[in-house]
């Protein structure tokens, strides 16, 4: 795989390429280290997010009473 992988890296942590792409992915990792930094550029970002949205507290014991009622 000569090309760089960029394009394919979120689809490659979701889990959503079959097992010989995903193969390919990895060895082009071990061997790009442009396409490597961006790997783990994302995997930051993808911490990063997750922290920021990470529910801590349960919704308010009111809020489906409301989204109910405008469901009506």
């Amino acid at each position: 795989m000569s090309d760089h992988v960029e394009h394919r890296l979120t689809a490659y942590h979701d889990g959503a390429l079959d097992s010989a792409e995903a193969a390919l992915i990895r060895a082009h990792l071990a061997s790009c280290s442009a396409c490597r930094a961006a790997d783990e550029d994302l995997v930051r970002f993808e911490v990063l997010l997750s922290e920021a949205v990470s529910v801590t507290d349960p919704p308010p014991a009111f809020l489906w009473t409301r989204v109910a009622a405008q469901m009506h």
